[in-house]
């Protein structure tokens, strides 16, 4: 069996009454157990969690049991215990005690003999008794009997066979030892090895986090850079809108006036038909009055030609026939004059409307010209945009990547922290107040 090893400071002890005590070290809770104060079903702990029977410890001595009258045992418990019971009264001597390990018996009260200090089961292990140290029993006080004589004669013999038992198996524990310190040796070469690994590992992580950090400023700023364009762009892309809007009000205009242009234009159009269909009857009555004062010129010319005789034949009056050729001749001159008139009204009307046309299809041309320019840039603006948000939404991604690996590294290294020594926590466990978690570390991201 291996030897016990406890860290000091680290034991604990509950009562029945479930009350718990410590930490304390080794040597107190001997002087509990010699004192009496641990009870055979009291437990002890090492963490306040998992709990034993005190006396398995065998460095408490608690290895003395006592067979009462009744037939019930108590125990077992320390020798102090049992004499500090005879002292108070609590139980009369002689008291028959039996090791509950080796079976021997022993008793206590009613004779004084000195003791072998390797046999009285105090704070000291048995098996520190030097080997050559043989028991004995000193004088009496008073005149003993013979029975009582051989009684320590047998206690003498037995003590030397528990001597003999004790230094074998003192022999067998320090070997035991002896190859536990070797492993603990070599244990602790492991943990030291194990422990220059984590620390290189947790530099190059320290190094690593250096880098992420680096990194993550870097991306920051180039985030926020991007950030001020894709605001900038966006206000661009609002200026381009109102522009957008201002053009389609003014195209919209120019519309409303390209209507007006082209009402005005049937208008004019209407007009030049009208004026058009008045040339055309006053040419048909420029042509009558032609054709009339061709005939009357002919009947003129033939008056002329004939003699007076056939004149007065006729009984015509010649002044009649020159008054109409007069009166035809004013009508002639009236109807050319208003065919020239109605000719430059027609000119006019005509000028008038290509003018009009003209003016309409450049306007509507300007107009079409400024909201093909305003499409392509509302589109270009439009892209810039797509272009502007796929940008800031890869950045909200790589920063993200970067953040998960920053965090990442802090809980790597926060996973290859020495751990802390089994001393440094004291607070009793059932005090009720549990250490605080470690924070970790996270990159508030922006939106």
């Amino acid at each position: 069996m291996p030897p016990e090893i406890h860290p000091p400071n680290a034991w604990y002890l509950r009562k029945n009454t479930g009350d718990v005590y410590g930490p304390v070290d080794l040597v107190a809770l001997r002087e509990w157990a010699g004192d009496g104060r641990i009870a055979p079903d009291d437990s002890i702990s090492t963490d306040g969690e998992d709990w034993r029977p005190a006396y398995e410890l065998d460095s408490l001595g608690m290895v003395w049991v006592l067979d009462l009258a009744d037939g019930q045992i108590y125990g077992p418990a320390h020798r102090g215990a049992f004499e500090d019971m005879i002292k108070n009264g609590e139980l009369e001597p002689p008291l028959h005690l039996r090791h509950r390990l080796t079976g021997a018996e022993r008793i206590l009260g009613g004779v004084t003999p000195a003791e072998p200090a390797a046999h009285r089961g105090d704070t000291q292990p048995i098996a520190e008794a030097p080997a050559d140290v043989e028991p004995h029993v000193a004088p009496a006080v008073e005149p003993v009997a013979s029975a009582e004589i051989e009684t320590l004669t047998l206690d003498r013999d037995r003590f030397a066979r528990e001597a003999a038992h004790w230094r074998a198996l003192y022999e067998t524990e320090s070997g035991a030892l002896r190859d536990t310190a070797a492993r603990l040796s070599d244990a602790v070469q492991q943990a030291e090895t194990r422990r220059a690994d984590a620390m290189a590992e947790l530099e190059a992580l320290r190094a690593e986090l250096t880098e992420a950090r680096s990194t993550a400023t870097d991306a920051q700023a180039d985030a926020d850079t991007r950030l001020a364009e894709v605001s900038a762009a966006q206000a661009e892309i609002e200026r381009a809108r109102e522009e957008l809007g201002l053009v389609r009000t003014e195209l919209d205009s120019a519309k409303a006036e390209t209507v007006n242009a082209r009402t005005v234009c049937e208008g004019v159009r209407t007009e030049l038909a009208s004026a058009r269909a008045e040339l055309a009857e006053a040419r048909a009555g420029l042509e009558a009055c032609r054709t009339e004062l061709e005939t009357c010129r002919a009947e003129l010319e033939a008056l002329r030609a004939t003699p007076p005789a056939e004149k007065a034949d006729d009984g015509g009056a010649p002044e009649d026939v020159a008054q109409v050729c007069r009166d035809l001749m004013v009508n002639y001159d009236r109807l050319v004059a208003q065919f020239a008139e109605k000719t430059v009204e027609l000119r006019q009307a005509r000028e008038e409307a290509e003018a009009i046309r003209t003016e309409s299809e450049a306007r509507v041309k300007v107009s079409e010209d400024y909201a093909a320019r305003e499409r392509h840039s509302a589109e270009a603006a439009r892209r810039r945009l797509e272009e502007l948000e796929s940008s800031y939404t890869d950045i909200v991604k790589s920063y993200r990547d970067i953040n998960d690996r920053f965090i990442l590294m802090r809980e790597r290294q926060t996973s290859v922290r020495p751990a802390a020594p089994a001393g440094s926590h004291a607070d009793h466990p059932s005090s009720g107040s549990p250490a605080k978690p470690e924070s970790k570390p996270r990159i508030r991201l922006r939106h």
